[in-house]
């Protein structure tokens, strides 16, 4: 499949009054339909009227990875939130897919890339470059914790893998921008999460009036990653059906090599995102440490 410009659906609303480019990606991965339906319920609102778009434009990317999403797949060749760069050459869907996508961040001020994760667990917010800007925008969005220490992982991984998601790419165009996860794909409130979490970027950016009824918490849960575990084998297994987010204390089993070889929290950690359908070669699951809140 050869994606192009003319497959991906784009928005834009323009306000009269200038201002800042706001961009939302939707279905990164194509099994996540919480973004779409969320980025659908905010344009209509902002159509309608009930919602003022006081300066600036709104550029939606509802469905970023359309072949995926007719497939209900998380990808259809690579990962797009891996190889989401431009390249000359590019040798998969999701490697061409990111070529049109890319120029997309690069007109655009401010981005949110918006997901869902397979394990239940709490909603959170990805600081994969904490800069000021990044981080009062995540601490706007009101999610359960922020995550941080995503690049450094990947920079040090054992198997030398490399991780080229959206935000890396946001970041290294001078542009402001996080990956929100809205809760477990089938959750029907994970659509209300990123629609009310789409809102309250757009009001801590000031491009719409904040909504009267919305208080988000003061303070955000913060977790530094640490770890990353790859699944080597069909016989590696958890030991738990852990979820998002679940704490895990030091010495416990986390998991059982098919060689018998135990993996051990080596202190005391939270689980992140595991991935109980992870293929051998794929990425199984993450650690990392609490911090103070933001």
């Amino acid at each position: 499949m050869e994606p192009s410009s003319e497959q991906i659906q784009v928005e834009r609303i323009t306000s009269a009054q200038p201002g800042r480019k706001f961009l939302l990606f939707g279905a990164v991965h194509g099994n996540e339909p919480c973004g779409p339906l969320a980025i659908e319920r905010v344009l209509e609102r902002i159509r309608s009227g009930e919602v003022a778009l006081l300066g600036g434009e709104l550029i939606a990317v509802p469905v970023a990875n359309p072949g995926a999403y007719a497939e209900d797949a998380r990808f259809l060749e690579d990962n797009l939130n891996r190889v989401f760069r431009k390249t000359e050459l590019p040798e998969t869907y999701e490697a061409r897919l990111a070529n049109v996508l890319a120029p997309f961040i690069e007109e655009t001020d401010i981005f949110l890339d918006i997901h869902s994760t397979s394990a239940p667990g709490p909603t959170c917010v990805f600081i994969d470059y904490p800069t000021p800007e990044n981080i009062a925008f995540a601490g706007a969005l009101g999610m359960d914790y922020a995550i941080t220490g995503w690049s450094t992982v990947y920079a040090n991984n054992p198997a030398g893998l490399d991780s080229y998601d959206t935000t890396r790419y946001t970041y290294e165009q001078g542009k402001t921008g996080v990956i929100i996860e809205c809760g477990q794909h089938a959750e029907p409130t994970a659509a209300a999460i990123a629609e009310r979490s789409i809102l309250r970027a757009l009001a801590h950016f000031g491009m719409i009036d904040p909504l009267g009824t919305d208080t988000p918490r003061t303070k955000t849960r913060t977790v530094r990653m640490h770890t990353l575990q790859y699944k080597h084998a069909p016989g590696d297994v958890f030991s738990s059906r852990f979820e998002h987010l679940e704490p895990l204390v030091e010495g416990a089993v986390i998991a059982t090599r098919e060689s018998g070889e135990p993996l051990v929290a080596p202190r005391d950690a939270v689980m992140v995102m595991p991935k109980h359908t992870a293929q051998p070669g794929g990425e199984w699951f993450y650690l990392g440490t609490e911090e103070d809140p933001i």
